[in-house]
């Protein structure tokens, strides 16, 4: 039998014509068997086509229906967050960034469920700061406040067994931001004139967001600042450091050159073997942690010679695949070779040779910590979680997996890993290889304070998780802290080369503050080293509190949406139309609208004052929408919480 008409018509043919024979022939022969195996095998390729085709695409439209509902969850929680005034949205801790990698301690995840689909929704918070190339980079949740900050959402959810994710990103700024529009720039050169100097760290030390490192081949830097006068600072590892002060107006550009005197340099030398005096250690690499040198290689007699050395004591690492030695004690002289080891050195030999027997799979890292001129002993660096003290020269030593690590010397936490008669600084990125000494440019911390005060209500009671800001004798934010539960703040490691500073909490719009200097004035200090300043107590009027609470269809969260509106005055019926005139009439209004969690958080104004609490539920019944309202009243105390649900 021949097929010349499409298989599903030819099936509807073949069983009409069997229907036809029934009724009308019934002694008929019928279909043969063949005939009858044949049209059910292209009815099933024809069904097995459109069933497949039926659920790859309600597959499709499940997995476009996951995204945008993963994409509508992510935009909901950066909209929520930039509701919060800039100054009380806080950053991701290092910890939890350490730790989780999100913020695991202010903005917890979140586990929502949007009809049978669960979605899980983190939130990490940075610091950021714009580079002297115009470009964005995170900083250190420790560095001073940029004014800018990113807000990172990322909503997980599972699908057909897989883990999936999309990640949302948004900038917030502050609104008082100054601008960063002008610019310090210069050429970096050695001491002859004419040799310019790459890699030179060159930073603004009233705010050290602020630097640059020389270009390779050209000397240059580049500083973006806001106008002001600055002490600008280059420093390199094996030359003296070199500062300047410069003012700068107002979108414009000023030029700081600066010369570096090299420190003095001398060399070593020694033979390098391979488990007997016979094997040469072809290869191996010598480094120094003097932040000069660089490195060099055995050759293959098992001789190395190290040139440009800074003068000191320093210690030395071979290493040859996983063997290694590491030498301590050496001392440098001017324009003098030093065989390496000798009988000063640790450990010590009565010839310049070493048989590597030890092995590593880590590298290290080495540098120094001074007060501008002379090392800092005792002062604590951390590197990858772990914590070396200086020794009495100043110099730390770390031994690391091969990583790229970022350091930072005298951190701010943990408690009792800082000095607080000097700043903290951190270094930028180091890479640690098996075997190598990695040495970091030489950091100066300046000299500092602490200033310490109290946020009340009233002038008794605390007021918990107020900001408050520092800024220096430039207008420049050096710090925010946050009032704990008992009103307190502490500000530490502050340069005394910012005196003098000005105190003030950060409110928001209707807030105000008051304290020995005034209304709305800060107060001012004066920063001494290693001294603690105690400033006049802040009272806070018209402190924001928060309602709270749940909203609910019978016991079923609301998952849709629902406005929220508080006030002090009455409501009528439908909410009301924002307008000039009704934000302008001395009544205040404030708005949200609920989670997809059921859940919602108004922040008002907190004191004496009695809310009215308004809800609007709007719901889809077949083509019809419908909008009931729910109310109540609460009072809210200043920094205070106050639990409103709603129940249609």
């Amino acid at each position: 039998m021949e097929l010349t008409e499409s298989p599903s018509k030819h099936i509807i043919l073949m069983m009409n014509n069997l229907r036809i024979s029934f009724f009308k022939y019934e002694d008929s022969q019928g279909f043969s068997l063949i005939e009858l195996m044949v049209a059910v095998s292209v009815l099933s390729i024809f069904l097995l086509a459109v069933i497949n085709a039926f659920f790859g695409i309600g597959r499709g439209i499940l997995i476009s229906k996951m995204h945008t509902i993963a994409n509508n969850l992510a935009q909901e929680k950066i909209e929520y967050l930039k509701d919060i005034s800039y100054y009380r949205l806080l950053v991701t801790t290092q910890s939890d960034l350490d730790t989780y990698g999100y913020d695991n301690t202010t903005y917890t995840p979140e586990t929502l469920t949007v009809g049978d689909n669960q979605f899980t929704r983190r939130v990490v918070i940075y610091k950021v700061r714009e580079r002297s190339d115009k470009k964005l980079e995170e900083v250190s949740p420790t560095t001073t406040d940029t004014g800018l900050k990113k807000i990172k959402i990322t909503i997980l959810w599972i699908e057909r067994n897989e883990e999936k994710s999309i990640t949302l990103t948004n900038l917030y700024r502050d609104p008082y931001r100054e601008p960063v529009d002008s610019t310090i720039s210069g050429v970096v050169k050695s001491t002859d004139g004419v040799t310019v100097l790459d890699n030179v760290k060159v930073i603004i030390e009233e705010n050290a967001n602020w630097e640059d490192y020389t270009a390779a081949g050209t000397g240059f830097y580049s500083i973006n600042v806001t106008s002001g006068t600055w002490t600008v600072k280059a420093s390199k590892s094996g030359y003296w450091d070199s500062s300047a002060q410069v003012t700068v107006a107002k979108y414009e550009g000023e030029t700081q050159n600066f010369t570096l005197s090299a420190q003095g340099r001398g060399s070593a030398y020694g033979f390098v073997y391979l488990g007997s005096t016979d094997t040469a250690a072809v290869g191996a690499v010598v480094t120094a942690n003097d932040g000069l040198s660089s490195l060099t290689t055995v050759s293959s007699t098992g001789y190395w010679y190290l040139t440009d050395i800074a003068t000191g004591t320093w210690t030395l690492v071979i290493s040859s695949g996983i063997f290694y030695q590491q030498i301590s004690s050496v001392t440098i002289q001017v324009a003098v070779s030093t065989g390496v080891p000798n009988y000063s050195t640790n450990p010590s030999s009565s010839s310049p040779k070493v048989i590597l027997v030890s092995t590593t799979t880590n590298g290290f890292v080495s540098g120094k910590v001074t007060d501008g001129s002379s090392g800092l002993s005792g002062i604590y660096v951390s590197i990858g979680g772990d914590y070396k003290r200086t020794d009495v020269q100043g110099i730390y030593w770390f031994e690391l997996s091969a990583d790229s690590y970022t350091p930072t010397v005298n951190p701010t936490t943990p408690q009792g890993y800082n000095n607080s008669t000097y700043t903290s600084s951190t270094t930028a990125d180091v890479s640690v290889n098996v075997g190598q000494i990695t040495t970091i440019p030489e950091v100066a911390l300046a000299r500092a304070g602490t200033v310490q005060g109290k946020v009340t209500s009233n002038g008794i009671d605390a007021l918990p998780d107020i900001i408050v800001e520092i800024r220096d004798k430039n207008d420049e934010q050096v710090a925010t802290e946050i009032t704990g539960s008992d009103g307190m703040y502490t500000f530490s490691q502050l340069p005394v080369s910012g005196n003098d500073y000005e105190v003030q909490p950060l409110l928001d719009t209707g807030e105000s503050y008051s304290s020995g200097s005034g209304t709305n004035v800060p107060v001012s200090v004066t920063v001494s080293a290693g001294a603690t300043v105690d400033v006049a107590t802040f009272t806070i009027s018209g402190a924001m509190g928060e309602i709270s609470g749940t909203v609910k269809e019978g016991t079923e969260l609301i998952k849709t949406g629902v406005l929220l509106i508080a006030t002090t005055v009455t409501i009528s019926s439908e909410p009301p139309e924002f307008n000039q005139s009704t934000l302008q009439g001395g009544s205040y209004y404030y708005s949200t609208v609920s989670l997809s969690d059921g859940t919602y958080t108004l922040e008002v104004r907190g004191g004496s004052a009695t809310y009215n609490v308004y809800a609007w539920y709007t719901k889809l019944n077949g083509t019809t929408t419908t909008t009931t309202r729910e109310d109540d009243t609460t009072a809210v105390a200043a920094g205070g919480t106050a639990t409103v649900d709603f129940t249609w």
